[in-house]
């Protein structure tokens, strides 16, 4: 299990990852994220979850600072 720590900017992160990409993370208190990725886990699906997860976190600091 992989566990993360977000600021309390990104607290929609688990939210949006889930219903815009369609990734679904566990959640040990609100600003925490969680990931049980499958032992058969490709680079091919590392690489896509780390560019969603980018994704989200530019459109979440974007949208604080206006």
């Amino acid at each position: 299990m992989i566990g993360f720590d977000v600021p309390e900017k990104l607290k929609d992160l688990r939210k949006n990852l889930l219903f815009k990409q369609h990734i679904f993370t566990g959640e040990a208190k609100p600003n925490t994220i969680r990931l049980l990725p499958s032992l058969a886990l490709r680079k091919k699906d590392a690489d896509e979850f780390l560019e969603a997860i980018g994704e989200e976190i530019q459109e979440l600091t974007s949208t604080v600072h206006k």
